[in-house]
């Protein structure tokens, strides 16, 4: 593994960052995100399947927690790096929310016949090998775990 990054059992902080849950800033997340992955010297799969996440989660805070609080969501977010593991912890101090428990989409209905939402929270679970909320106080927090693979 290169970079700059020591990995410890305590985890090395590979980005860190605080934003308002807009569809604007998506791209700047995106971005730190793919970069801190890249300069860790871990495979692109991992920061194309973060990223892949990160969207999800930050457009539909963006697009509906804001929408049911009626007012900017402030999100943090932490991008660690464990011996075994990449770990993301998502912050936000929106209305409650455990997409861990929203039932999956139909996807094997048809698109006239499926229910509209549920698809992002379908592909962060897919692409994640573990995703793990609490709501701690007013805050929601999303940990998304990806295990890396021996030779990563």
């Amino acid at each position: 593994m290169t970079g700059s990054v020591r990995v410890d059992p305590d985890g090395g902080v590979l980005m860190q960052c605080s934003l308002p849950a807009s569809l604007n800033q998506l791209s700047y997340l995106v971005d730190q995100v793919e970069s801190s992955i890249v300069e860790a010297g871990l495979p692109m799969e991992l920061g194309l399947q973060f990223t892949l996440a990160f969207d999800e989660i930050l457009t539909n805070l963006a697009s509906h927690a804001t929408q049911v609080a009626g007012r900017e969501i402030q999100v943090e977010v932490a991008l660690r790096l464990y011996p075994d593991r990449l770990e993301a912890t998502v912050w936000d101090d929106g209305p409650a929310f455990d997409m861990t428990q929203a039932a999956d989409p139909d996807i094997e209905a048809g698109l006239a016949e499926r229910a509209v939402g549920g698809l992002g929270r379908f592909i962060v679970r897919n692409v994640m090998d573990e995703v793990v909320y609490d709501r701690l106080g007013a805050r929601n927090r999303l940990f998304l775990i990806k295990r890396l693979k021996p030779d990563a």
